[in-house]
């Protein structure tokens, strides 16, 4: 799987994860990439897997040149059996392998250690479906209890916490930057944010979509009414999956005209939080208006 993964990786044009090779690594400094398959649970904790960045990367002779990119190793859980079980062992360990290598890839970029990790693992749950189209944990994790971009849309996309899942089920974001826009487009952010020094992810997805005549701010807009079309709601035109999806929660319904919204609850967070407030049965004229509270862009 590990070597499936690496040649795909290069297929795509993603930098493939760089061995330490005498460039600073602690560990064996050969020209293999390390990986170790060990015990490494806890009495608190279920590990698939995990990516240790591990020393600054910066060969002259493998350009172009990312300021703070490393290299790593990885280690994988040796006693997969009692994780997933609904789902067959051979494609966990697929899915493990593609999530972990492609964190190693990213590395090569820009280190968690500088840049947020909620992007990091946005973009390995969606990787993990471009490797293997069989094995997708994107619906398991947004079906599951916890907050995910489609229970929650008010959540910002860059909302991350070490005990929640809203992370991994924001696959969904560059699942949409991969369909809306190119097959190119997660890479090519990564590729911007990884040739500029420093924490600058977002600023870095509106320059990579900058290419594609595009900005942060319209592609959360078109994420939002996308992130509507999933579940009950799925249709041909939006998530080519999202009928696997939950449906989306809507904030509020309204049956009777006129009306007046406020908004008292569940606040739009930034960047990209979203409600969904639905208009049944209009008459055959609704005539619409929104103010929004200072200082935010809005998309209504």
């Amino acid at each position: 799987y590990v070597e499936e993964v690496r040649t795909k990786l290069a297929q795509l044009g993603w930098a493939l994860p760089p061995h330490d090779d005498g460039l600073g690594g602690v560990r064996d400094p050969d020209s293999t990439y390390e990986i170790f398959i060990k015990n490494i649970k806890t009495p608190d904790t279920l590990l698939y897997g995990y990516p240790i960045p591990e020393a600054p990367y910066n060969d002259p002779n493998q350009p172009p040149n990312y300021p703070d990119g490393y290299t790593s190793w990885i280690a994988i859980e040796n006693d997969t059996i009692n994780y997933t079980p609904s789902i067959p062992i051979y494609k966990r360990l697929k899915a493990f392998v593609a999530h972990e290598l492609h964190h190693a890839s990213q590395f090569r970029y820009s280190s968690y250690t500088v840049d947020p990790v909620w992007f990091e693992e946005n973009t390995s749950v969606y990787f993990e479906d471009i490797m293997y189209y069989d094995v997708n944990t994107l619906p398991l994790r947004i079906n599951e209890a916890g907050q995910d971009p489609l229970n929650d849309p008010d959540v910002g996309i860059n909302w991350y916490h070490p005990t929640s899942t809203y992370s991994y089920a924001g696959g969904t974001w560059p699942t949409f930057l991969h369909e809306y826009y190119a097959d190119s487009a997660v890479r090519k952010c990564w590729e911007i944010i990884g040739g500029g020094a420093g924490e600058n992810t977002l600023s870095g997805i509106d320059s990579a979509l900058r290419v594609y005549s595009s900005n942060l701010s319209n592609a959360l807009k078109y994420y939002a009414v996308w992130r509507y079309f999933t579940g009950t709601r799925a249709d041909a035109y939006h998530f080519s999956e999202a009928s696997t999806w939950a449906t989306s929660t809507i904030l509020r319904s309204h049956n009777s005209y006129p009306v007046t919204d406020d908004q008292d609850f569940d606040h739009p967070l930034s960047p990209g939080g979203t409600n969904y407030i639905v208009f049944n049965t209009p008459p055959s004229s609704l005539p619409l208006s929104f103010d929004g509270q200072d200082a935010y862009a809005w998309g209504a």
